[in-house]
């Protein structure tokens, strides 16, 4: 009988974790995104990403994020990165990043742990591609 009851609140537990989380981007299509602006507040170096390959690479990892709930971020985190979805129809997405946290449009959401750095770090390689480009 106890054993019963300690998977039933397993089986809860997990089963609420599940409804307090999403995939913001689940359903996002790369062949439905224009470009992409990568910039920063720390910096005025912009990156405007064209291709649909690496829309596509982006679109995977957006994919992938999962957020828990409404949050606000520390205040005292200055080191946002950006990125804008222009989508083909007009609309634009504005995500901000500062790990563990994720601006969607504003409204600011606690993600789990491993898409945002594996963003953060696509994010850095796009920039300093761009910065040595400029520079040589």
């Amino acid at each position: 009988m106890k054993k019963n009851i300690g998977y039933m609140v397993i089986i809860i537990s997990i089963i609420i974790i599940f409804m307090i989380s999403s995939k913001p981007f689940e359903h996002l299509v790369a062949d439905e995104i224009g470009d992409i602006l990568l910039n920063t507040d720390f910096s005025d170096v912009s990156v405007r990403i064209e291709e649909s390959e690496h829309i596509k690479v982006l679109s995977r990892l957006l994919k992938r994020i999962i957020i828990q709930e409404e949050e606000r971020p520390n205040k005292y985190e200055v080191s946002m990165i950006h990125f804008t979805l222009n989508m083909k129809d007009g609309n634009k997405i504005q995500l901000s990043l500062c790990n563990p946290y994720l601006l969607i449009d504003g409204k600011s959401y606690k993600m789990k742990y491993g898409a945002g750095e594996q963003l953060r770090m696509l994010w850095y390689q796009y920039i300093q591609k761009s910065l040595v480009e400029t520079y040589n």
